[in-house]
This record gives C-alpha cells, sequence and structure tokens, in this order.
C-alpha cells in the first residue's frame, strides 16, 4: 500500500515539476488583458476556453509526455491543454511567473466585510467575509524605488 502512494506521488510531482512556454505565455496574454487581475479559477476556465493542444515535441522536452499510471489513479484532466490542471496552474505556472518576477498575488478586500442573515433556526447571524486573492502581471515600474 505504502508503495502505490509512493509511486503515484513521483508520477504526480513529475506531472507538475516544469512550467511549458506556452503554459507561460498562456497565462501571460490572460492576465495582460485583465489589469484589475484575476482569481485563479478565473485564469484556469479563460485558459481552457481557448482550444490549444500543446505538441508531443514540447512535453517530451519537459518531461511531461504521456506516462502509464497505476491501476486507481486518477490522470491529468487535461493532458493536451498547456494548463494540464488546476494544481499545475497554481502550483508551477503562477509560482514560475512569481519567481521570475513578472506577476504579484495580491489581496482584494471584500466590499462589504460581514455578511448578516438568518440561520434555520430563525437566529440573526454574522459572517465576517475575508475578500480574495488575485493574479496580476507585475508593473514594469512596481518594485523599483524612487529616490
Amino acid at each position: 500500500m505504502f508503495a502505490a502512494f509512493k509511486h503515484t506521488h513521483t508520477l504526480w510531482s513529475r506531472h507538475v515539476s516544469t512550467c511549458t512556454p506556452t503554459a507561460r505565455s498562456l497565462v501571460i496574454s490572460i492576465l495582460s488583458n485583465h489589469p484589475e487581475g484575476l482569481r485563479s479559477p478565473q485564469i484556469f476556465e479563460e485558459a481552457l476556453a481557448k482550444n490549444i493542444t500543446i505538441d508531443a515535441d514540447e512535453l517530451a522536452a519537459n518531461g511531461l509526455g504521456q506516462q502509464r499510471l497505476p491501476a486507481g489513479v486518477p490522470g491529468v484532466p487535461y493532458p493536451d491543454h498547456p494548463i494540464r490542471s488546476m494544481k499545475y496552474l497554481k502550483k508551477v505556472v503562477l509560482e514560475d511567473l512569481k519567481a521570475q518576477k513578472l506577476a504579484v498575488k495580491f489581496h482584494v478586500p471584500s466590499e462589504t466585510p460581514t455578511h448578516i442573515y438568518v440561520n434555520k433556526k430563525g437566529k440573526l447571524r454574522k459572517h465576517l467575509r475575508q475578500g480574495e486573492w488575485r493574479w496580476k502581471l507585475r508593473d514594469s515600474t512596481e518594485g523599483t524605488e524612487t529616490p
């Protein structure tokens, strides 16, 4: 049982180890159209809406070729798309853009800090809204200090 888990982990980690140039340029093009920033699921939806397939040569060059998975192990949701999965987008592509200082993750506070509602028992409740995290392309002047 533990050997199968270890094997599964190494297969999955191999899937998410390298950011392809096609995936990087796709996310940059999506973020460039939205200067206000986007949440990760929104970036993923827009990427999937663009019917782009990645060629086998680029997959092989980045170590992301088709691999045989053990029985019962789910495969990558979109193996022929540059953005293979939400995990690949968040953990590889966006982190790569952040490391290269091309994109920045920022917090947008909620417009209404609390949400007041009546629960099933008829009691008045308050729920604190936290806001959301978004990604945007880093400005060319951002991060530089002026004297």
